[in-house]
């Protein structure tokens, strides 16, 4: 059975769990995601890096989004010019 997508918005919506960006002037939290600020604790990944000699880059959580952080104009505006570029290469 297909998955009926608008059918499942409507039902974020009417649940009041649709989430959608909004674009901001206001200062960004970039660190929503890190808290304890470990996503780029450098003694962190060296006592990671000692046990998984493979792990790399030195990322050490997910960091944030922009739906807890933040939107701007500028996020937007690159996302646009990176779907056109991609269209034009692709096409």
């Amino acid at each position: 059975m297909p998955l009926d997508l608008q059918k499942v918005l409507n039902e974020k919506k009417k649940q009041d769990s649709f989430r959608r960006l909004k674009s901001s002037s206001q200062p960004i939290d970039f660190c929503s995601n890190d808290y304890l600020g470990l996503a780029r604790s450098q003694e962190l990944f060296y006592a990671i890096n000692r046990g998984a000699e493979r792990l790399r880059p030195p990322y050490n959580g997910s960091t944030g989004s922009r739906l807890l952080s933040g939107n701007s104009e500028l996020a937007e505006g690159l996302e646009k010019t990176v779907a056109y570029f991609r269209k034009k290469v692709l096409s």
